[in-house]
């Protein structure tokens, strides 16, 4: 009777939970582990009181009573309330561990990443390995041999190639690649040649459309030579104006260099003129006579800035004139240049799109060219005809 009293109790106890505050909303999860709590001390209790009663029963009707006891207890006790699995903390379990074996890795990637740099930084300051890497270019370039000189051109003219292709070596690429000539400057002529008459480079179109730019070329005169051309682009082949100059470089062995433009302004006279023009180009001279010896090389410079012309005789400023006006180009039909004349020896012959300083004239008398092209090992670019 104790027994079947205990059971009801428990079945109302089961339907009050089931449908009492928290058995479906929030908070029903705190219900059923303090109904479970609640169950195990009644199973407990029921198992003690009826192990003391059933120790003196023997008829079976009590016995098959204490057998269903038992399968009820042992079905609420490890069937109807066994733990349930949580599936959203073990969606949070399982992620997290993923971020975990994610962030290990990541982890020991950087930390290898920092050992490396720090490896590499310290063989860098290995002081054996510095001084190696000097030694060796010390003795490549000779930095010895360049301590105590201040003289600038012995520096040009005694290391400066020396050390110019010991860059190349290091650097096989350095000439071809990565230096490129000075845009618009061109060598008109290499080697050094001695003219009987004035030589045609012909197909050729050197337009000078700038406020600024220069010539330079070597020049040795014959005793024999009066004044001629070094150079002139001319205005046509032949015939009447053959002679005159869209710009020229002329050279008189007693009075000096002089700049020669124009002559498409002025030509042609118009056939009906009653008059033949008195000016058929624009001459330019130096006020101060400059004679040049007979048998002597001398580096010669014209450099021209706006309505001003400046000569140069190696490193000697002979004068700057003033112009009367710009020079101006004109289009001769590729008739070409023509350069050197009679009794004339001439050779690297250069244009600069630019004016040259006195230094750079310095440089190219002492070392046969720009201290820029003498360090990269390039030269202006090519006449190509």
């Amino acid at each position: 009777m104790a027994a079947a009293a205990a059971m009801a109790m428990k079945k109302k106890q089961d339907e009050k939970n089931v449908l009492g505050p928290g058995g479906g909303g929030p908070g029903g999860g705190s219900v059923t582990m303090r109904n479970q709590r609640q169950n195990e001390v009644l199973v407990t209790a029921l198992q003690r009181q009826n192990t003391k009663q059933w120790d003196a029963i023997e008829n079976p009707e009590q016995l098959r009573e204490r057998a269903a006891l038992r399968i009820q207890l042992f079905a609420r006790g490890h069937i109807l309330f066994r733990q349930r699995l949580h599936r959203e903390n073990l969606y949070k379990r399982l992620e997290f561990e993923t971020e975990l074996s994610v962030g290990g890795w990541r982890l020991f990637t950087q930390v290898m990443v920092f050992t490396f740099l720090l490896i590499a930084i310290g063989m860098s300051g290995d002081p054996s390995t510095k001084r190696g890497i000097y030694t060796n270019l010390r003795d490549s370039f000779g930095f010895d041999d360049l301590r105590g000189m201040t003289d600038r051109s012995e520096f040009v003219n005694t290391q400066m190639g020396a050390i110019a292709t010991t860059a190349k070596d290091f650097f096989i690429l350095s000439g071809s690649q990565y230096f490129v000539p000075e845009s618009g400057s061109v060598e008109l002529l290499l080697d050094m040649e001695t003219f009987s008459a004035p030589k045609l480079l012909g197909g050729l179109q050197l337009e000078i459309q700038l406020a600024e730019f220069s010539f330079t070329g070597v020049v040795r005169l014959s005793p024999q030579f009066v004044r001629g051309y070094i150079l002139r682009k001319r205005i046509l082949p032949a015939g009447q104006g053959s002679e005159l100059a869209c710009w020229g470089w002329y050279l008189h062995a007693q009075k000096g260099p002089e700049l020669h433009y124009g002559g498409h302004d002025y030509f042609a006279t118009p056939a009906d003129s009653a008059e033949e023009a008195t000016v058929k180009q624009e001459t330019v001279s130096l006020s101060n006579r400059t004679v040049f010896p007979a048998e002597e090389y001398r580096l010669l410079t014209i450099v021209v800035t706006g309505t001003n012309v400046t000569f140069y005789s190696n490193l000697d400023n002979l004068g700057t004139a003033q112009m009367p006006r710009p020079v101006t180009d004109c289009f001769n039909n590729l008739e070409g240049m023509l350069v050197g004349d009679t009794g004339m020896t001439l050779g690297q012959l250069s244009f600069y799109a630019k004016a040259l300083t006195p230094t750079i004239i310095e440089e190219i008398y002492i070392g046969g060219g720009t201290l820029d092209d003498l360090s990269t090992g390039t030269r202006p670019a090519p006449l190509v005809e």
